[in-house]
């Protein structure tokens, strides 16, 4: 959750490898992956950046942070209920309609 709530508020992250894989914190542009043997070049990397690569990293992490929005989230949830129950009420409408063999 630090990491959603940092994004959120256009803070660039440093992550390692794994949560890169779990939040796509460098494909979408909102920071840097580094595993932690290389920390120490990264961050020297990082601290000189222009101010503009920063600001474009920076509405970066704001824009990957509104894909984890709960609203967003709990739609989607919805949506996938949705779509099960109709499938499930056809089902069960077929069912209802075959002849017993």
């Amino acid at each position: 959750m630090s990491l959603l709530e940092a994004l959120a508020q256009g803070i660039p992250s440093l992550v390692t490898p794994e949560v890169d894989r779990l939040v796509p914190v460098s494909h979408s542009g909102a920071g840097w992956v580094s595993p932690p043997s290389e920390l120490g070049s990264t961050l020297e990397a990082v601290a000189t950046l222009s101010t503009a690569e920063w600001s474009r990293a920076a509405e970066a992490a704001r824009r990957l942070a509104r894909s984890y929005d709960w609203d967003d989230v709990a739609a989607a949830y919805e949506e996938v209920y949705r779509t099960a129950r109709q499938r499930w009420a056809a089902g069960k409408t077929a069912a209802r309609g075959a002849s017993p063999r």
